[in-house]
């Protein structure tokens, strides 16, 4: 499956859990100041940043791979820490749809990383050994951009953008993209 699969599921997967947190009071599990709505104020900037992160993981930036990785970091302890607490006797997250939310994202996390490092190396992009240059990059251009319309932020990274897409009034004055 594609890395941009894997990250998108895995935070739709660990916001869903914040959803279920929020329920279960973790900031009381956890000793967070703030009651409720710290734990929210919490997470909005973590929200913004994982959606953030799909798009550089689209453009195959390295930030986009280092937020890959952290994502996997989020589900591991996400799931170690509740697996710690259930082991402790807390009574949270206990429900059937809370344990396989925890559970998806522990698999999930544990595809995404692999995925992640093999994007992460310098020969990721290197061609398949044994095809033609052109097949090759029909094959990359395949799997990385498929072609189906798209918007700017799924072009490679240093890519110029589109013919139709918006430019700012003076960037079009000066004639630049």
């Amino acid at each position: 499956m594609p890395l941009r699969w894997l990250y998108l599921i895995n935070i739709s997967l660990l916001i869903a859990h914040e959803i279920d947190s929020a329920y279960w009071m973790e900031w009381e599990m956890f000793g967070l100041p703030g009651g409720n709505g710290g734990f929210f104020a919490l997470h909005i900037p973590l929200v913004a940043l994982f959606v953030w992160g799909y798009g550089r993981v689209i453009a195959a930036t390295r930030a986009g791979f280092w937020l890959s990785l952290l994502t996997c970091v989020a589900g591991f302890f996400a799931f170690g820490i509740h697996a710690t607490f259930l082991v402790a006797g807390y009574t949270q997250f206990r429900e059937p749809a809370s344990l396989a939310l925890l559970a998806a994202i522990a698999v999930v996390s544990g595809f995404q990383t692999p995925a992640t490092i093999r994007r992460m190396r310098p020969d990721a992009r290197a061609p398949i050994a044994g095809s033609s240059p052109a097949s090759a990059a029909l094959t990359e251009q395949t799997l990385d951009h498929p072609t189906v319309e798209q918007d700017w932020l799924d072009q490679p990274a240093g890519q110029p953008r589109p013919s139709g897409s918006r430019r700012s009034r003076s960037a079009r004055r000066r004639g630049r993209r």
